[in-house]
């Protein structure tokens, strides 16, 4: 028996789900009150991948892939040596410009896109409120919206996931 294995861009999907499922397991623990740093690098790293991976699909457009490099490049300018709030905000629009990205591809995938953008966008002021402005009555309500963002994230790659197999995308 000769198993045939192929990747797709079901596969790379399938790492954005399982990224999202990292995240939420993270954002559960922190709600718990143990966080869990690991579950949050697994899920950059995994994150990371997707987008390289979905750059170097053979046969797509040049400027579809220079998209998907963009999103990796606003991942990676998150975790620079910028001031946090300037990290916090790229680390809010990567997972986004994304699925905006996706969006162009598939019209079905703009409904996620702005649940996403909302969730990342309230989850972003949220922190800013907490670390910055000191209102650590907001941690809770904060923490809840992180776990919402990667419910979202999750649903969303589940969707494009979903949407590769119907569509057959190589």
């Amino acid at each position: 028996m000769n198993p045939k294995f192929s990747i797709t861009r079901k596969t790379y999907y399938a790492l954005g789900l399982l990224a999202a499922a990292f995240s939420a397991a993270g954002a559960l623990g922190v709600l718990a009150g143990q966080a869990y740093t690991l579950l949050d690098n697994l899920a950059f790293v995994l994150t990371g991948m997707m987008f390289l991976l979905l750059a170097a699909v053979k046969g797509s457009p040049k400027q579809q892939k220079a998209r998907y490099f963009a999103c990796f490049f606003l991942m990676i300018l998150s975790i620079g040596r910028l001031p946090a709030p300037a990290g916090r905000l790229l680390a809010a629009a990567y997972w986004p410009a994304f699925l905006w990205v996706e969006a162009l591809r598939d019209a079905r995938m703009r409904a996620a896109a702005r649940t996403l953008t909302l969730c990342e966008g309230l989850g972003c002021i949220l922190w800013l409120a907490v670390a910055l402005g000191g209102l650590e009555g907001f941690a809770f309500v904060a923490n809840i919206f992180w776990l919402l963002t990667a419910i979202t994230r999750g649903w969303a790659a589940l969707g494009l996931y979903k949407a590769a197999a119907v569509n057959g995308d190589a």
